[in-house]
């Protein structure tokens, strides 16, 4: 048995308009009870995040999406005692974690495909050190 996906669910999935696409993603994470980040809409949706922070309607859908969970958050677990300031800064401290974490997994993409690429530079005799300057 064949263990890849549909082709013809792929292809139908782009079919649909990307607004459509980048709304259910938005959705579904928000759904998740996640807070959507453009890197996990862009994926859900197959669009590039240069699509997303160029299209001023897609932007707005996510940044707006973002705030109204991060305003979720702040209302319904500020534990007694918190003042709002004092919520609001550890609610940015989590969000710097989390990126922070997202930063360094995808520096290790990076240094992964530089390794890969000075490689097959070895193999195939070709200079790398005008791109990586």
């Amino acid at each position: 048995m064949d263990s890849s996906p549909d082709l013809a669910a792929i292809q139908k999935s782009y079919e649909r308009p990307i607004e459509q696409r980048v709304q259910e993603a938005v959705d579904g994470l928000l759904s998740e009870g996640r807070k959507p980040s453009f890197y996990q809409v862009a994926h859900r949706a197959k669009v590039a995040r240069s699509t997303l922070y160029r299209n001023a309607a897609l932007r707005a859908c996510v940044s707006e999406a973002r705030a109204r969970r991060s305003d979720e958050l702040m209302a319904t677990a500020k534990p007694p005692g918190y003042t709002g300031d004092l919520w609001q800064i550890e609610c940015l401290q989590a969000d710097l974690s989390a990126l922070q974490r997202e930063y360094d997994r995808l520096e290790g993409q990076l240094e992964l495909q530089w390794a890969m690429a000075e490689r097959s530079a070895t193999i195939y005799g070709v200079c790398l050190c005008e791109a990586a300057a």
